[in-house]
């Protein structure tokens, strides 16, 4: 009977350490399901939120503000790049160019604008020539 006794105190001593195990796991649990219902309703509030942001359209003109400001910093970013290429090509061009020995378009448009002004001072002086023959030419024929 001792032995029994013995027994029924281990069962006895088993069934409280496992029924305490159990109330710290109820509370716990309770902790989470406290938790997930709060979170829960958190996210019902959130999602309903965005419903009615889709439902106004305001989803998408918020992803097209965003679309339109990202376009404009890649246009932004492309001018930049295309400027920067176009004035290292410059540079490359102009030391072939004198490699070459070959005058550079800034160079020929400098020339030809000086050729302009030569033409048209010649042009000013051939103007003031004739003019001077045909006085000299009127002159002797009074003299003679």
């Amino acid at each position: 009977m001792a032995a029994a006794n013995k027994n029924q105190g281990f069962v006895k001593e088993s069934l409280e350490q496992a029924q305490v195990r159990l109330e710290a796991l109820e509370k716990e649990a309770a902790k989470v399901l406290k938790e997930l219902r709060a979170k829960s309703k958190s996210s019902r509030k959130e999602v309903a939120h965005l419903l009615e942001k889709f439902q106004a359209g305001e989803l998408f003109e918020s992803a097209r503000t965003t679309e339109k400001k990202l376009e404009r910093d890649l246009m932004r970013r492309a001018n930049r790049l295309q400027a920067d290429v176009a004035e290292r090509l410059a540079v490359v061009q102009e030391t072939v160019l004198k490699f070459v020995g070959v005058a550079s378009q800034t160079q020929v448009e400098e020339l030809v604008a000086d050729l302009e002004k030569i033409t048209k001072r010649l042009e000013k002086l051939a103007k003031n020539k004739p003019v001077a023959k045909k006085k000299a030419s009127a002159e002797g024929e009074l003299d003679a």
